[in-house]
Protein backbone atom coordinates (compact mmCIF):
# COMPACT_ATOMS: atom_id res chain seq x y z
CA UNK A 1 0.00 0.00 0.00
CA UNK A 2 1.01 3.71 -0.04
CA UNK A 3 1.37 3.81 3.35
CA UNK A 4 3.84 0.47 3.82
CA UNK A 5 5.70 1.83 1.15
CA UNK A 6 6.08 4.94 2.36
CA UNK A 7 7.10 4.29 5.67
CA UNK A 8 9.69 2.33 4.54
CA UNK A 9 11.07 4.58 1.96
CA UNK A 10 11.27 7.21 5.01
CA UNK A 11 13.07 4.30 7.57
CA UNK A 12 10.01 4.18 9.78
CA UNK A 13 9.56 0.38 8.94
CA UNK A 14 11.21 -2.70 7.97
CA UNK A 15 8.37 -4.91 7.12
CA UNK A 16 8.91 -4.94 3.33
CA UNK A 17 12.26 -5.64 2.99
CA UNK A 18 11.68 -8.89 1.35
CA UNK A 19 10.81 -6.03 -1.72
CA UNK A 20 14.05 -4.39 -0.88
CA UNK A 21 15.89 -4.81 -4.27
CA UNK A 22 12.74 -4.02 -6.43
CA UNK A 23 11.74 -0.45 -3.92
CA UNK A 24 15.18 0.79 -3.54
CA UNK A 25 15.57 0.56 -7.16
CA UNK A 26 12.27 2.11 -7.99
CA UNK A 27 13.47 4.73 -5.35
CA UNK A 28 16.53 5.74 -7.40
CA UNK A 29 14.83 5.89 -10.47
CA UNK A 30 12.20 8.35 -9.38
CA UNK A 31 14.79 10.33 -7.80
CA UNK A 32 16.79 10.72 -11.40
CA UNK A 33 12.95 11.04 -13.19
CA UNK A 34 11.94 14.23 -10.78
CA UNK A 35 15.95 16.30 -10.75
CA UNK A 36 15.89 15.48 -14.55
CA UNK A 37 12.67 17.19 -15.00
CA UNK A 38 13.46 19.77 -12.20
CA UNK A 39 16.53 20.75 -14.60
CA UNK A 40 15.42 20.30 -18.00
CA UNK A 41 11.35 20.75 -17.95
CA UNK A 42 9.11 22.83 -14.94
CA UNK A 43 8.01 20.99 -11.98
CA UNK A 44 4.56 22.81 -10.39
CA UNK A 45 5.11 23.29 -6.50
CA UNK A 46 3.26 21.63 -4.20
CA UNK A 47 0.71 23.22 -2.68
CA UNK A 48 -0.83 22.48 0.89
CA UNK A 49 -3.88 19.89 0.43
CA UNK A 50 -6.52 18.61 2.74
CA UNK A 51 -8.40 15.75 3.71
CA UNK A 52 -12.13 16.40 4.28
CA UNK A 53 -13.77 13.50 6.89
CA UNK A 54 -17.74 13.52 6.02
CA UNK A 55 -19.71 12.56 8.85
CA UNK A 56 -22.88 9.88 8.58
CA UNK A 57 -24.98 12.65 7.84
CA UNK A 58 -22.88 12.69 4.39
CA UNK A 59 -21.81 16.19 5.01
CA UNK A 60 -18.39 17.65 5.85
CA UNK A 61 -17.53 16.66 9.53
CA UNK A 62 -14.20 18.22 9.75
CA UNK A 63 -11.46 19.04 7.38
CA UNK A 64 -7.59 18.05 8.18
CA UNK A 65 -4.41 19.26 6.34
CA UNK A 66 -2.17 16.11 5.23
CA UNK A 67 1.19 15.87 3.36
CA UNK A 68 1.64 14.02 -0.31
CA UNK A 69 3.56 10.88 0.71
CA UNK A 70 6.75 9.97 -0.44
CA UNK A 71 5.50 7.10 -2.36
CA UNK A 72 2.39 8.88 -4.14
CA UNK A 73 5.46 11.26 -5.42
CA UNK A 74 7.07 8.24 -6.79
CA UNK A 75 3.86 6.66 -8.40
CA UNK A 76 3.31 10.49 -9.59
CA UNK A 77 6.69 10.70 -11.13
CA UNK A 78 6.35 7.54 -13.23
CA UNK A 79 3.44 8.16 -14.20
CA UNK A 80 4.72 11.11 -15.96
CA UNK A 81 7.10 9.45 -17.65
CA UNK A 82 4.79 7.30 -18.78
CA UNK A 83 2.52 9.47 -20.61
CA UNK A 84 5.55 11.51 -22.06
CA UNK A 85 6.26 7.69 -23.53
CA UNK A 86 3.30 7.28 -24.70
CA UNK A 87 2.85 10.69 -26.22
CA UNK A 88 6.31 10.53 -28.45
CA UNK A 89 5.00 6.49 -29.55
CA UNK A 90 1.39 7.83 -30.43
CA UNK A 91 3.66 11.16 -32.21
CA UNK A 92 6.59 8.44 -34.18
CA UNK A 93 3.38 6.63 -35.30
CA UNK A 94 1.05 9.90 -37.03
CA UNK A 95 -1.72 9.28 -34.58
CA UNK A 96 -4.23 11.54 -34.68
CA UNK A 97 -4.12 11.90 -30.59
CA UNK A 98 -5.51 12.35 -27.77
CA UNK A 99 -2.60 15.08 -27.21
CA UNK A 100 -2.68 16.66 -23.57
CA UNK A 101 -1.58 20.19 -25.15
CA UNK A 102 -0.92 23.24 -23.17
CA UNK A 103 -0.13 26.97 -25.32
CA UNK A 104 1.04 28.91 -22.55
CA UNK A 105 0.45 32.21 -22.72
CA UNK A 106 -2.81 33.25 -24.53
CA UNK A 107 -2.83 34.42 -27.96
CA UNK A 108 -4.41 37.53 -27.38
CA UNK A 109 -2.70 38.71 -24.60
CA UNK A 110 0.94 38.62 -25.41
CA UNK A 111 1.29 42.15 -25.83
CA UNK A 112 0.49 42.49 -22.21
CA UNK A 113 2.22 39.63 -21.63
CA UNK A 114 5.28 41.48 -22.85
CA UNK A 115 4.47 45.02 -21.14
CA UNK A 116 4.42 42.72 -17.74
CA UNK A 117 7.78 41.64 -18.33
CA UNK A 118 9.55 44.50 -19.23
CA UNK A 119 8.12 45.88 -16.15
CA UNK A 120 9.25 43.17 -14.05
CA UNK A 121 11.68 41.22 -15.31
CA UNK A 122 13.08 42.53 -18.40
CA UNK A 123 15.36 39.90 -19.08
CA UNK A 124 12.73 37.64 -19.00
CA UNK A 125 11.28 39.94 -21.76
CA UNK A 126 13.48 38.81 -24.61
CA UNK A 127 12.92 35.44 -25.03
CA UNK A 128 10.02 34.07 -26.93
CA UNK A 129 7.07 33.02 -25.19
CA UNK A 130 5.85 31.23 -28.08
CA UNK A 131 8.68 28.44 -27.20
CA UNK A 132 9.24 25.66 -25.20
CA UNK A 133 12.36 26.79 -24.27
CA UNK A 134 11.65 30.58 -24.21
CA UNK A 135 8.22 29.71 -22.11
CA UNK A 136 10.49 27.90 -19.40
CA UNK A 137 12.84 30.60 -19.04
CA UNK A 138 10.35 33.36 -18.66
CA UNK A 139 8.41 30.75 -15.90
CA UNK A 140 11.79 30.42 -14.20
CA UNK A 141 12.65 34.31 -14.16
CA UNK A 142 9.02 34.99 -12.72
CA UNK A 143 9.61 32.49 -9.92
CA UNK A 144 12.73 33.23 -8.70
CA UNK A 145 13.13 33.48 -5.03
CA UNK A 146 14.43 36.91 -5.08
CA UNK A 147 11.01 38.64 -6.52
CA UNK A 148 9.16 40.80 -4.06
CA UNK A 149 5.84 40.20 -5.70
CA UNK A 150 4.13 36.93 -6.64
CA UNK A 151 5.04 37.33 -10.36
CA UNK A 152 4.25 33.20 -11.42
CA UNK A 153 1.04 33.79 -9.72
CA UNK A 154 -0.14 36.80 -10.98
CA UNK A 155 0.73 35.71 -14.91
CA UNK A 156 -1.94 32.63 -13.91
CA UNK A 157 -4.84 35.31 -15.34
CA UNK A 158 -2.30 35.81 -19.04
CA UNK A 159 -2.60 31.91 -19.31
CA UNK A 160 -4.82 29.35 -20.97
CA UNK A 161 -5.87 26.14 -20.13
CA UNK A 162 -4.70 22.77 -20.99
CA UNK A 163 -6.81 21.29 -24.19
CA UNK A 164 -6.82 17.80 -26.10
CA UNK A 165 -5.79 17.75 -29.31
CA UNK A 166 -5.37 15.42 -32.47
CA UNK A 167 -2.59 16.51 -33.50
CA UNK A 168 0.81 17.06 -31.17
CA UNK A 169 2.04 20.23 -29.99
CA UNK A 170 3.77 21.49 -26.84
CA UNK A 171 2.23 21.51 -23.49
CA UNK A 172 3.86 24.77 -22.13
CA UNK A 173 3.34 24.19 -17.98
CA UNK A 174 5.11 21.41 -17.62
CA UNK A 175 8.09 22.71 -20.31
CA UNK A 176 7.44 19.41 -22.70
CA UNK A 177 7.71 19.20 -26.38
CA UNK A 178 4.74 16.20 -26.43
CA UNK A 179 2.29 15.12 -23.26
CA UNK A 180 -0.92 12.84 -23.14
CA UNK A 181 -2.87 10.83 -20.52
CA UNK A 182 -2.31 7.26 -20.38
CA UNK A 183 -2.07 5.54 -16.96
CA UNK A 184 -6.19 5.01 -16.13
CA UNK A 185 -7.43 3.55 -18.97
CA UNK A 186 -10.01 1.61 -16.80
CA UNK A 187 -11.59 5.30 -14.88
CA UNK A 188 -10.53 8.07 -17.67
CA UNK A 189 -11.99 7.69 -21.16
CA UNK A 190 -8.81 9.83 -23.03
CA UNK A 191 -6.66 7.34 -21.30
CA UNK A 192 -8.90 4.83 -23.04
CA UNK A 193 -8.28 6.41 -26.34
CA UNK A 194 -4.46 6.69 -25.71
CA UNK A 195 -4.78 2.87 -25.27
CA UNK A 196 -6.62 1.66 -28.13
CA UNK A 197 -4.42 4.03 -30.57
CA UNK A 198 -1.25 2.30 -29.21
CA UNK A 199 -2.98 -1.17 -30.00
CA UNK A 200 -3.92 -0.06 -33.32
CA UNK A 201 0.11 0.57 -34.15
CA UNK A 202 1.44 -2.06 -32.46
CA UNK A 203 -1.39 -4.23 -34.75
CA UNK A 204 0.02 -2.61 -37.81
CA UNK A 205 -2.87 -0.20 -38.59
CA UNK A 206 -3.21 3.48 -39.03
CA UNK A 207 -3.58 5.03 -35.59
CA UNK A 208 -6.86 7.42 -36.80
CA UNK A 209 -9.83 5.97 -34.24
CA UNK A 210 -9.43 9.96 -32.68
CA UNK A 211 -10.49 13.18 -34.60
CA UNK A 212 -11.16 16.92 -33.88
CA UNK A 213 -14.59 16.15 -32.89
CA UNK A 214 -14.72 13.41 -30.86
CA UNK A 215 -12.00 15.25 -28.49
CA UNK A 216 -14.29 18.61 -28.56
CA UNK A 217 -16.88 16.50 -27.13
CA UNK A 218 -15.29 15.03 -25.03
CA UNK A 219 -13.51 17.80 -23.96
CA UNK A 220 -17.32 19.58 -23.32
CA UNK A 221 -18.54 16.28 -21.03
CA UNK A 222 -15.29 16.85 -19.15
CA UNK A 223 -16.51 20.47 -18.46
CA UNK A 224 -19.85 19.53 -17.38
CA UNK A 225 -18.60 17.07 -15.31
CA UNK A 226 -16.03 19.26 -13.81
CA UNK A 227 -18.41 21.94 -13.01
CA UNK A 228 -21.05 19.73 -11.34
CA UNK A 229 -18.17 18.47 -9.04
CA UNK A 230 -17.70 22.20 -8.52
CA UNK A 231 -20.81 23.09 -7.20
CA UNK A 232 -21.20 19.55 -5.22
CA UNK A 233 -17.91 20.65 -3.32
CA UNK A 234 -18.59 24.35 -3.01
CA UNK A 235 -21.89 23.41 -1.60
CA UNK A 236 -20.49 20.39 0.64
CA UNK A 237 -18.15 23.61 1.91
CA UNK A 238 -20.60 26.21 2.07
CA UNK A 239 -22.56 24.08 4.93
CA UNK A 240 -19.98 23.45 6.50
CA UNK A 241 -18.49 27.31 6.85
CA UNK A 242 -22.47 28.07 7.66
CA UNK A 243 -22.57 25.28 10.30
CA UNK A 244 -19.16 26.79 11.69
CA UNK A 245 -20.28 29.91 11.85
CA UNK A 246 -23.53 29.23 13.77
CA UNK A 247 -21.52 27.66 16.20
CA UNK A 248 -18.96 30.23 17.36
CA UNK A 249 -20.49 33.86 17.19
CA UNK A 250 -18.01 36.44 15.60
CA UNK A 251 -16.18 33.46 14.48
CA UNK A 252 -13.24 34.98 11.84
CA UNK A 253 -11.41 32.82 9.49
CA UNK A 254 -7.69 33.36 8.18
CA UNK A 255 -6.51 33.53 4.60
CA UNK A 256 -4.43 34.26 1.52
CA UNK A 257 -5.67 35.97 -1.39
CA UNK A 258 -5.66 33.60 -4.48
CA UNK A 259 -6.84 35.51 -7.24
CA UNK A 260 -7.87 40.11 -8.12
CA UNK A 261 -9.86 41.56 -9.91
CA UNK A 262 -11.28 44.91 -10.15
CA UNK A 263 -15.15 43.26 -7.97
CA UNK A 264 -13.02 42.14 -5.41
CA UNK A 265 -10.77 38.97 -4.65
CA UNK A 266 -10.57 35.26 -4.31
CA UNK A 267 -9.26 33.91 -0.94
CA UNK A 268 -8.17 30.50 0.24
CA UNK A 269 -8.53 29.77 3.85
CA UNK A 270 -5.68 29.02 5.76
CA UNK A 271 -7.09 26.10 8.22
CA UNK A 272 -8.63 24.34 5.47
CA UNK A 273 -8.29 25.16 2.16
CA UNK A 274 -11.85 25.51 1.50
CA UNK A 275 -12.41 28.76 -1.15
CA UNK A 276 -14.68 31.99 -1.57
CA UNK A 277 -14.81 35.12 -2.69
CA UNK A 278 -14.57 38.94 -1.06
CA UNK A 279 -16.78 41.34 -3.18
CA UNK A 280 -15.59 45.07 -2.50
CA UNK A 281 -18.23 46.37 -5.02
CA UNK A 282 -20.57 47.48 -1.67
CA UNK A 283 -17.83 48.51 0.52
CA UNK A 284 -18.23 52.41 1.35
CA UNK A 285 -14.66 52.94 0.05
CA UNK A 286 -13.81 52.80 -3.64
CA UNK A 287 -11.03 50.92 -4.75
CA UNK A 288 -8.81 51.11 -7.43
CA UNK A 289 -7.54 47.86 -9.31
CA UNK A 290 -4.37 47.64 -10.53
CA UNK A 291 -3.51 44.49 -12.91
CA UNK A 292 0.06 44.92 -12.92
CA UNK A 293 0.76 44.60 -9.36
CA UNK A 294 -2.46 42.46 -8.86
CA UNK A 295 -3.76 44.29 -5.98
CA UNK A 296 -6.80 46.71 -5.15
CA UNK A 297 -5.96 49.92 -2.69
CA UNK A 298 -8.46 52.29 -1.22
CA UNK A 299 -7.17 55.42 1.11
CA UNK A 300 -6.90 53.28 4.04
CA UNK A 301 -6.40 49.81 2.76
CA UNK A 302 -4.56 47.70 0.35
CA UNK A 303 -4.96 44.09 -0.86
CA UNK A 304 -2.95 42.46 -2.96
CA UNK A 305 -2.31 39.26 -3.97
CA UNK A 306 -0.68 36.37 -2.01
CA UNK A 307 -1.47 38.89 1.24
CA UNK A 308 -2.93 37.35 4.44
CA UNK A 309 -6.36 38.56 5.21
CA UNK A 310 -9.43 37.59 8.24
CA UNK A 311 -12.42 37.76 7.60
CA UNK A 312 -15.96 36.59 8.56
CA UNK A 313 -18.41 33.88 6.33
CA UNK A 314 -21.05 35.96 5.31
CA UNK A 315 -22.94 33.34 3.12
CA UNK A 316 -23.19 31.79 -0.15
CA UNK A 317 -24.18 32.44 -3.82
CA UNK A 318 -26.59 30.12 -5.31
CA UNK A 319 -26.51 31.74 -8.65
CA UNK A 320 -22.56 30.75 -8.89
CA UNK A 321 -22.38 27.44 -8.09
CA UNK A 322 -22.76 28.26 -4.25
CA UNK A 323 -19.55 29.76 -3.75
CA UNK A 324 -18.80 30.81 -0.59
CA UNK A 325 -18.60 35.18 0.11
CA UNK A 326 -16.91 36.55 2.89
CA UNK A 327 -16.77 39.98 4.02
CA UNK A 328 -13.60 41.60 5.83
CA UNK A 329 -13.14 41.74 9.73
CA UNK A 330 -12.56 44.87 11.54
CA UNK A 331 -9.19 46.71 10.74
CA UNK A 332 -8.72 44.48 8.00
CA UNK A 333 -5.80 45.23 4.97
CA UNK A 334 -5.34 48.86 6.41
CA UNK A 335 -2.12 50.44 5.32
CA UNK A 336 0.84 51.40 7.82
CA UNK A 337 0.43 54.89 8.70
CA UNK A 338 3.46 55.83 6.60
CA UNK A 339 2.27 54.17 3.38
CA UNK A 340 -1.43 56.44 4.10
CA UNK A 341 0.06 59.46 4.00
CA UNK A 342 1.90 58.88 0.90
CA UNK A 343 -0.84 57.34 -0.68
CA UNK A 344 -3.40 60.23 -0.13
CA UNK A 345 -0.62 62.53 -0.97
CA UNK A 346 -0.35 60.54 -4.34
CA UNK A 347 -4.43 60.94 -4.70
CA UNK A 348 -3.90 64.51 -4.36
CA UNK A 349 -1.28 65.07 -6.95
CA UNK A 350 -3.22 62.77 -9.35
CA UNK A 351 -6.66 65.14 -8.65
CA UNK A 352 -4.87 68.00 -9.54
CA UNK A 353 -2.71 67.00 -12.31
Amino acid sequence: SYYAVDKYLTGQNEELMMHSTPLEALYQVYRALRAHREEHHLVMEDRQEYRWIMGDDKQIDHIEPFEKMLSQKLVEECMIATNRSAARFLKEHSASGPYVTHPGFRGDRLDETRKFLDMHVPAAAEQDPKTVDGYRSIIRALSAPDQKLPLRTMVNRLLTRAELTASPAPHMGMALEHYTNCTSPLRKYVDFLVHLQIKASLHGDEAKLVDAKLLEDLAGRIATARSATLEAERWLAAKHLERMSKQREGLTFKAKITHVNSSGFNVRLDDNGLDGFVDLRKDPEKFSYDKWTASLTSTTRRFQLEKGVELHFAGYDRDNQYQASFVLAEGCGLKPPKEEKKGAAEEGGTAGS
